[in-house]
């Protein structure tokens, strides 16, 4: 992936995250954190245009990963360690959350996949 998005031509959010991060990079998206892991879904440009096409989609993943992964809701989990300061920032939290959510779906465990082949 680039480090800016200039196009979107997926369906939807799960589709267009499917399509622009390989296994490699979503588990560890999944181990470590969106944030952490991948800096294009750090810029302000990026993450507001997914937020604009994907709005309803990201909302519902960002408080599935909220409430199925952290046990807490989701404003508690956009916080965190820090304060929301802006609109943008609010949107790169929830984009990040979604991801994060995606990334545990799609996780895949290598080595239990080596034991069952």
């Amino acid at each position: 992936m680039d480090n800016y998005i200039t196009s979107i031509n997926e369906p939807s959010f799960e589709a267009w995250f499917q399509n622009n991060f390989g296994q490699e990079t979503i588990n560890r998206m999944a181990e470590r954190g969106t944030e952490e892991v991948c800096g294009p879904m750090t810029y302000y440009a990026n993450t507001s245009l997914l937020f604009e096409r994907f709005q309803p989609e990201i909302w519902q993943l960002a408080q599935k990963y909220s409430e199925d992964y952290l046990d807490e809701n989701l404003l508690m989990t956009l916080s965190g360690d820090r304060t929301i300061l802006s609109p943008a920032i609010f949107t790169t939290s929830l984009v990040q959350a979604a991801s994060d959510c995606l990334a545990r779906r799609y996780q895949r465990d290598e080595k239990s996949e080596e034991r069952q082949a």
